[in-house]
């Protein structure tokens, strides 16, 4: 089996840095920067476990059984996937925020709500498996992994010799524009957050649950459609669109959601 380079072993080392960054790191600076409250990082972190992955998934896996063949048409199961996605996420993110996290009502609670849910997203999504990547490929470079396959039917090694180095045939470059797709999601997730939160707060802006789950729905299509790097590399320059449109979209609505200053609710003395 051929070894991993060292420039791969640094993209898979890069790649994990950035989601431990983007998941501790935005917790550490936001109690830091805003003396915001804990619970709602962590509600945005059972957020995502609860409904970003366990529902999704549910909803997903019901597809694939009632049509067996929908995968492998490509974009319209992303479509399908990606409506499923939008209107679970978004609206379970909506129920969240407007029944169980109703004494949240700050602009530090939207962000720190969105950043549990984008950090944990990031981490669970891209991180572990970087992560798992760097360790397996220095026990490929070690020769470690040929000893260990050693005491295994030839078939069985085969099939394990053969999916290795198809998770490595990308390259480098593909854990580097993930690294870049994981900031851009991190952006998109804190902005959609920001506009739930706000139609949430205020009835009369229940369009804005609309408009997130609108670019749920394009950015989740474009994160399931490439397979090359070329092709993920076009994905990612509109991926990155995508959150420069949330950011233009959540701004004027987050300047909108009343500051630190203005509360004095005493259930925050106790958080």
């Amino acid at each position: 089996m051929n070894a991993v380079s060292s420039f791969q072993i640094f993209a898979m080392i890069v790649n994990t840095s950035v989601c431990l960054v983007l998941f501790i790191g935005s917790y550490i600076w936001l109690r830091r920067n805003r003396d915001a409250l804990r619970r709602p990082y962590f509600w945005g972190m059972l957020t995502y476990a609860v409904i970003g992955i366990g529902m999704k998934y549910i909803f997903v896996s019901s597809i694939r059984d009632a049509y067996p063949g929908i995968a492998e048409k490509n974009f319209l199961y992303a479509l399908i996937s990606g409506i499923m996605s939008a209107v679970t996420v978004e609206g379970g993110r909506y129920l969240i925020l407007r029944y169980l996290m109703r004494k949240y009502d700050k602009q530090r609670d939207a962000l720190m709500y969105g950043a549990g849910y984008a950090g944990t997203e990031a981490f669970l999504f891209s991180g572990i498996s970087a992560f798992f990547g760097f360790t397996l490929a220095r026990v490929i470079n070690s020769g470690s992994l040929e000893q260990m396959l050693e005491g295994v039917d030839s078939t069985a090694a085969q099939i394990i010799t053969t999916e290795v180095e198809k998770a490595y045939a990308n390259g480098a470059g593909t854990y580097f524009l993930i690294s870049i797709e994981c900031i851009t999601t991190f952006i998109i997730e804190v902005c959609l957050t920001i506009l739930v939160f706000k139609a949430a707060r205020d009835k009369s802006c229940i369009r804005y649950l609309g408009i997130a789950a609108g670019i749920h729905l394009v950015y989740t299509v474009l994160a399931q459609i490439p397979k090359s790097t070329l092709a993920i590399a076009i994905v990612e320059i509109l991926i990155a669109a995508a959150a420069y449109i949330s950011y233009r979209f959540a701004k004027p609505v987050f300047e909108t959601i009343p500051k630190e200053a203005d509360s004095d609710l005493f259930w925050e003395t106790l958080d």
